[in-house]
């Protein structure tokens, strides 16, 4: 089973693994998969570089064209570009949503170009 989260209710139900059709039993909302391709989960650290400025995260998702990410701050805005270095690779990247989990870290996600 997959626990979800209605993006209309905010109400969390268990779904199986696999199922394409996914419908809130709450409040009736069809979600949509936007996603291209599926993500690996697993911890990454990376370097977020915006403006000049280098910052430390850590992708907690990520596939060929985007991740999920964690880090300390509150400096991005959605559709803010900047370049992901992960290792020797640089990749530039477009935020797609952002969500404050704590006092002090943000979780977003990544579209990379």
């Amino acid at each position: 089973m997959q626990l979800r989260v209605c993006p209309r209710c905010y109400k969390a139900f268990y779904i199986p693994v696999g199922q394409d059709a996914i419908v809130c039993p709450f409040c009736g909302h069809i979600f949509s998969e936007r996603r291209r391709r599926g993500r690996v989960k697993g911890e990454l650290e990376i370097t977020l570089r915006l403006n000049g400025s280098e910052i430390p995260a850590r992708a907690v998702d990520y596939s060929e064209d985007g991740a999920g990410i964690i880090f300390y701050g509150d400096f991005l805005e959605v559709d803010a570009l900047l370049d992901v270095h992960i290792d020797s690779i640089k990749r530039p990247a477009k935020t797609v949503w952002i969500k404050r989990v704590s006092r002090h870290f943000v979780s977003a996600g990544l579209r990379l170009l």
